[in-house]
């Protein structure tokens, strides 16, 4: 007769053990070889101090949509293009790479300018880029790029 332990037969856990043992070598192999593990999704993140107001912003003013929401942690997409908001921020300057590219970035950041957004620069071409570039602050302090493709 086996012997019972935590409702598995002795037998039934030695199985068990020895499942778990192959699945970390498999782990393990992945380990030793990275270049065979891919993300399965990319996202940038920004920080919030009132997480509300910042989904409200990226929701209504910049035109993502929503995936998931709660206090601490939110997430907006566009296409496959996720957008994290972290709360927890006390609303200082944070400068960042993000950048959002408009057909009509001039109408654009009027409208994010009345969400909101602290315009830090007007849209205008620099030399040798074929964009037109406005820098903003979000009201949570995350800087972020405006920008119209031109050619």
């Amino acid at each position: 007769k086996r012997k019972q332990r935590g409702g598995l037969a002795d037998g039934a856990l030695e199985v068990h053990v020895r499942a778990d043992y192959a699945a970390l070598a498999n782990c393990q192999a992945f380990a030793k070889h990275p270049r065979l593990m891919k993300p399965e999704k990319v996202k940038f993140m920004l920080l919030a101090a009132d997480m509300r107001r910042a989904v409200a912003f990226y929701r209504d003013a910049v035109g993502l949509a929503e995936v998931f929401i709660s206090d601490f942690w939110s997430e907006l997409r566009h296409g496959d293009a996720i957008l994290a908001l972290h709360g927890g921020h006390d609303g200082a300057r944070n400068p960042t790479g993000l950048s959002f590219q408009y057909e009509d970035v001039l109408g654009k950041v009027e409208q994010l300018e009345k969400a909101g957004a602290k315009v830090l620069q007007a849209p205008n071409q620099r030399e040798g880029e074929p964009i037109l570039l406005a820098i903003l602050r979000d009201p949570e302090g995350n800087e972020f790029f405006a920008t119209q493709y031109v050619g």
